[in-house]
């Protein structure tokens, strides 16, 4: 386990404590998960952890470097498509950073558990990673949105529609992860536009929706077991959204004194 006093020490501001600690906690989070549906067994059903229904390392692992993608809402695209897919088995792995440009990988949380996850003394490094699309956001949407699935059918059903300047974000993250088809959140214009031309539809739009109305007509496809608390307006949806799509939790804003959309979820 890394404890906070290890992630926080030796940085400065309180902000810069905050940022360093919401990006360890989704790296580790995304490594837990692999190695969670590595070793899952039908023992493991009474917690409340999502598995995979394939274990991780049975198809390769894209690589995708976040750091190079300009605009915030194809972040979250990017942490929904890998959420939607790692239900079937984890296929996105993002960094930070570009691996071959990190000198030091305990630099960046993403590249060190990349690193552990590839030694030699890793039981799991039999996982194959892929840098196809590692500086290619779009090709490695295009070439999910265009691939079939075991039975034909397309691996993406379709995109819910945000508005990042209306607070929306949380709630296209709920329809996601309520949803048993393959729907990715996109707060992009042009990247809207992009899916449609490759025939993937719009399947909702909720930009003038809140996250409780968002909440209310979802609820029985939402876990019962896990949350994850995160602004409405989005600006920490890079963190935890791919987890809270995986694990079909709702996502909503628990500021200080609640809200209606928290309290709903502890109801």
């Amino acid at each position: 386990f890394i404890s906070v006093s290890h992630i926080t020490h030796g940085l400065g501001s309180r902000a810069q404590r905050v940022h360093s600690f919401l990006m360890w906690t989704s790296i580790v989070s995304c490594a837990a998960a692999l190695a969670l549906a590595c070793t899952a067994t039908a023992s493991d059903s009474a917690l409340p952890y999502p598995r995979s229904v394939t274990p991780t390392g049975e198809r390769e692992i894209w690589l995708v470097d976040a750091s190079n993608m300009t605009n915030k809402e194809d972040k979250v695209t990017l942490q929904t498509l890998a959420g939607v897919l790692a239900r079937t088995t984890p296929r996105i792995y993002t960094l930070t950073a570009d691996p071959s440009r990190v000198e030091d990988p305990k630099s960046d949380p993403s590249v060190f558990w990349l690193g552990q996850l590839q030694s030699d003394a890793s039981s799991y490094n039999y996982i194959k990673f892929d840098e196809t699309y590692l500086h290619d956001f779009l090709g490695l949407l295009e070439h999910v949105a265009t691939m079939p699935a075991d039975d034909g059918t397309r691996i993406v059903d379709g995109f819910v529609r945000y508005d990042p300047t209306t607070n929306s974000t949380n709630a296209a993250l709920i329809v996601c992860a309520a949803s048993d088809a393959t729907v990715l959140a996109v707060g992009n214009a042009a990247t809207a536009s992009f899916l449609s031309e490759l025939g993937i539809p719009m399947v909702a739009d909720v930009s003038s929706e809140t996250p409780y109305d968002a909440l209310m007509g979802a609820l029985d496809g939402l876990s019962d077991r896990v949350a994850i608390f995160q602004p409405d307006n989005g600006n920490n949806a890079m963190y935890l959204s791919d987890f809270a799509v995986f694990a079909r939790a709702p996502t909503v804003e628990h500021p200080a004194g609640g809200s209606e959309a928290a309290f709903a979820v502890f109801d």
